[in-house]
């Protein structure tokens, strides 16, 4: 892997894999304090993540931010075979479509709904609430940061 040289991507995801199957025929997949664990972890990943994305924009300033706000023109970044490697789009655009594409991934939205007829009457719109505090604080965060420290044509590559 590009962050660890030494890791072995496919090992440590089958033991990942399997650490979660272990778990399921032990009969903890719909445990309450598992869901909060997963919550928290994930919870703290993102604070950890927009923390060290601050630091680096106090470090380095906002020169990125401004360059993929002003915009590419596409004949800046060529693919080897000529063809350009960035789609401008226009920043709001763009704003749309990462906003729409993040509630996919950090919602949690696609599991709560198998919880529906567990919670006692009147907890599904809390947790849905909830879930729209979390989301419309952390995407807007996170898509700001990205822009901010990440060009535009990197970001669409990977992508």
């Amino acid at each position: 892997h590009e962050l660890v040289p030494g890791l072995d991507v496919k090992l440590y995801t089958v033991l990942l894999l399997s650490f979660f199957a272990i778990l399921n025929l032990m009969g903890i997949s719909e445990s309450g304090s598992v869901a909060l664990i997963i919550f928290t972890v994930h919870f703290l990943t993102l604070s950890l993540l927009c923390c060290f994305s601050l630091l680096y924009l106090c470090r380095n300033g906002l020169g990125q931010l401004q360059h993929n706000w002003n915009g590419y023109r596409p004949e800046e970044e060529l693919l080897p075979d000529g063809n350009p490697g960035f789609v401008q789009r226009g920043f709001w655009t763009s704003i749309f479509f990462g906003y729409g594409t993040a509630m996919l991934g950090v919602s949690g939205f696609e599991s709560s709904s198998q919880f529906i007829e567990e919670q006692a009457a009147g907890v599904f719109p809390k947790t849905l609430d909830n879930m729209w505090t979390a989301i419309a604080f952390f995407n807007p965060l996170v898509m700001f940061l990205a822009i901010s420290i990440f060009p535009l044509p990197d970001i669409a590559r990977v992508h």
